[in-house]
């Protein structure tokens, strides 16, 4: 299935810790949304997706503690950080 849209968008945190937010396209699945950030990461990283362990919500701990979250139709994922460069 080919992706229709997708968007990263990177944001400066005040700590001077950036978040990216990864918005899936409508006919996305969450497993291309993860192969699409791990292609695209600028910093080399690789992460992993449970879709129960890793959903969140605005403003719960994982979501402020995330390097990467995933925006599914408006439902909030936050992927294990697998490796690091």
């Amino acid at each position: 299935m080919r992706c229709d849209f997708y968007s990263i968008i990177q944001l400066q945190i005040i700590r001077g810790i950036s978040m990216n937010i990864y918005l899936c396209g409508v006919n996305e699945t969450l497993s291309e949304a993860i192969d699409n950030i791990n292609k695209n990461d600028k910093e080399g990283r690789t992460f992993a997706l449970d879709e129960e362990k890793d959903r969140c919500y605005v403003g719960d701990e994982k979501f402020r503690e995330a390097p990467v979250i995933i925006n599914y139709h408006n439902t909030y994922y936050a992927p294990t950080l697998v490796s690091a460069n």
